[in-house]
């Protein structure tokens, strides 16, 4: 059995929250608050509001798109002192992804509206942090191209594929 992470220790190892001072990290543990769901539970869905971020302190989620017909395509597992849902601290747009407890999982939340305020109280922890973030996300989208032209050089599964062109398509044309 995996052992919990301590918050500060998940925030320490975190890369959004890495680069702190260990006082900054002190204020952000101070705004974060426990939750947990059992394994088979929807952590959130698809289209969601999207207004925090999670780090996973136990267990593993999945992170999942669906389709018409029930068809899902997993994205990405979650696991111990990883984070999902950066892009709620920083953006208005609705959860991109449907993430599911693969077993009982402890987290800490991060509402949105306590990181802004963070970010007016303390401007230099929200710059690192925004920068962080955007670290994360431009890694995250390289990984995903290199998948995606991996997938398309084997063949890959022909169904999937047009799954794929079909997400693609639809993000690069999202009016924002």
């Amino acid at each position: 059995m995996i052992e919990p992470m301590d918050l500060g220790g998940a925030l320490e190892e975190s890369a959004l929250f890495n680069k702190l001072h260990s006082e900054d990290l002190d204020i952000v543990a101070g705004l974060v608050h426990e939750g947990e769901i059992e394994k088979g539970q929807i952590l959130f869905r698809e289209h969601d509001l999207s207004d925090c971020l999670y780090i996973v302190r136990q267990g593993v989620l999945s992170l999942y798109k669906e389709f018409g017909g029930g068809t899902k395509i997993l994205i990405a597992s979650i696991g111990s002192g990883e984070f999902l849902g950066e892009m709620g601290l920083v953006c208005d747009e609705p959860r991109s992804l449907t993430a599911e407890a693969m077993q009982d999982v402890s987290y800490w939340r991060l509402s949105q509206t306590d990181y802004r305020r963070l970010c007016m109280t303390q401007p230099s922890v929200g710059m690192t942090v925004n920068r962080n973030i955007a670290m994360v996300l431009s890694h995250r989208l390289v990984t995903a191209n290199e998948r995606m032209v991996k997938s398309l050089g084997s063949g890959g599964d022909k169904a999937s594929l047009a799954l794929l062109a079909e997400v693609l398509a639809e993000t690069l044309h999202r009016p924002r």
